[in-house]
């Protein structure tokens, strides 16, 4: 293995070996400071700020250990090679009296570390050509398929840029690739609007999609993702590396939701329009996206209360990363403190080669080599001490008691967010019980949705109907209102069912319509052939 690494100067892979040990606990040192620090944190700011200041300890932490490794290895080894070469005479003679026990310890000590390096570098290369992989999509979606929006959106692009406070020059352009509105180029940036998001989203939830992304490029936010990519593909045999990174990414996009609300002003209107895009997730890491981070948890943040617990590590979690820091120090403590052990220069590639003198009948023994022996004995290791405990998941706020109490228990996570967001409150829910109806969670959220109001109720009943509650949200579907019922039923029909009102509705059957086929001598006609003669363009 140490022939693989020919090209590197000698003691290099052993500095770099050590290098990538250490940086086990420096890094679970790192990120237990950065949990513990966030937990008195609520801001995204904030959060936001101390994880990219974390990330890039994390990417300073190696650089200064083999910085301090090597120039203590260098120390030690100009000694070590001036001595070698006064041996050199007598290096035919003095092999022999290498025992194969310290001979195989030797290789052992430097193959694993040599390992170690070399599947380092081999992850390093399969995460950049990763890398390569979504910069070469990001250059597709640059130049395919892409087309200029109209103008009177792309004025209103303008507009919002400006309400932003935005003074890059931005381009925006619709494309048939992207499956959520991004952000591409780093100088040049380019807006993406996808055809689903210009034809699905309502003319607010767009522009507060706009602002989203606009809000990444006023950050800078392209910079410190190609940062986080590059610390990710160099540090990536470190699991709190990738955790901190996701936290970045996470307070990233609550910071553009901020800004987002705080341009538009509108909180549902932005929070419907993640709830819609949130099955649009299909977005490489490389890019910008609105649909980034958890979006349920977004959702939540911004209706006002949080119920999915923020990215945190779990206990065991923690129990792992205090193991790992106590260890780290200890090894730490026994590493810097004890001499360096250089590695032995490079031996001859043949006894022949070497000219050896004509020496005395009794020449003096060699030097022994050094051994592990010869350094320091570390200090017996202390008992890691425990984790601090993580902070209390934050409690649901008097919504969710308010629900059970108007008797909804059972609902999940995406229920409870579609209910707030779309304004179902307890009151309503205790108005719809009292009405007589018992929904469902769903048919509760889609009876809101069409504006089924416990009057509406009330008034269907006084004309005499009484729906089921599919019934109820088709007729406000199909805009059946009580007026509508009273004038067909003043005009003769009485004794319709519900179907048949929706039908009528459907098919435009008015007051005006029945009086005009009643003028022309149709005066016994049914509903049936009303609909009919409408269907048929008759009158």
């Amino acid at each position: 293995m140490t022939d693989a690494f020919s090209w590197l100067p000698p003691g290099t892979v052993q500095v770099l070996g050590w290098t990538l040990v250490h940086f086990l606990w420096q890094a679970a040192a790192l990120a237990l400071l950065f949990y513990v620090v966030t937990a008195f944190s609520r801001r995204p700011q904030t959060r936001y700020a101390t994880a990219v200041v974390t990330l890039l300890l994390m990417a300073l932490c190696p650089l200064a250990t083999f910085v301090f490794l090597d120039s203590r290895s260098h120390a030690a080894l100009g000694p070590a090679i001036a001595s070698a070469f006064e041996s050199i005479p007598v290096v035919a003679t003095s092999s022999a009296s290498l025992s194969p026990q310290n001979s195989a310890a030797l290789h052992v000590s430097i193959d694993w570390l040599s390992w170690c390096v070399f599947f380092w570098f081999l992850g390093i290369a399969i995460l950049a050509t990763r890398a390569l992989g979504g910069w070469i999509l990001v250059e597709r979606l640059r130049r395919e398929k892409i087309e200029p929006l109209a103008h009177a959106l792309h004025d209103r692009c303008l507009a919002l840029q400006q309400r932003a406070q935005v003074f890059q020059r931005v381009r925006y352009f619709q494309s048939r690739l992207v499956n959520s509105p991004a952000v591409i180029g780093w100088f040049r940036p380019i807006v993406l609007l996808p055809v689903t998001a210009l034809t699905g989203l309502s003319p607010q939830q767009l522009e507060a999609v706009i602002v989203h992304e606009l809000a990444h490029i006023k950050r800078l936010d392209c910079f410190v993702n190609l940062f986080q990519i590059a610390v990710e593909t160099v540090l990536f045999y470190h699991p709190a590396v990738w955790w901190v990174s996701r936290c970045v990414r996470v307070e990233r996009e609550n910071c553009c939701d901020d800004i987002a609300v705080s341009v538009c002003g509108n909180v549902t209107e932005y929070a419907k329009a993640l709830f819609v895009i949130e099955t649009w997730r299909a977005t490489p890491a490389i890019l910008l996206a609105a649909n980034g981070a958890s979006l349920k948890s977004r959702i939540a943040r911004l209706i006002g209360f949080n119920i999915i617990a923020r990215s945190s590590i779990p206990r065991a979690g923690l129990a792992a990363l205090g193991v790992l820091c106590a260890a780290g120090v200890l090894l730490a403590g026994s590493a810097f403190h004890s001499t360096f052990t250089p590695p032995l220069p490079p031996a001859p590639p043949s006894a022949p080669s070497i000219v050896v003198p004509a020496a005395p009948e009794n020449p003096p023994p060699p030097p022994p080599p050094m051994t592990a022996q010869d350094a320091r004995a570390p200090e017996p290791p202390a008992p890691p001490s425990e984790p601090p405990p993580p902070p209390e998941a934050p409690t649901s706020g008097s919504y969710i008691d308010d629900l059970h109490s108007a008797g909804l228990t059972n609902f999940n996570v995406d229920q409870l967010i579609a209910l707030k967001i779309q304004g179902v409150t307890p009151a309503y829910v205790r108005a719809i019980h009292d009405a007589g109806f018992t929904p469902t969670i769903d048919q509760l959220i889609a009876m809101r949705i069409q504006r089924v109001t416990p009057e509406y109720v009330r008034a269907l009943k006084d004309a005499g109907l009484h729906p089921t509650i599919d019934q109820l949200i088709a007729m406000r579907i199909q805009r059946v209102t009580p007026e509508y019922i009273h004038a067909l039923q003043a005009a003769g029909f009485a004794n319709l069912t519900i179907d048949q009102y929706i039908a009528a509705r459907v098919q435009r059957i008015t007051p005006e319509f029945i009086e005009k086929v009643r003028s022309h001598g149709f005066t016994n006609l049914t509903l049936d052939q009303l609909l009919a003669l409408k269907y048929a363009h008759v009158f």
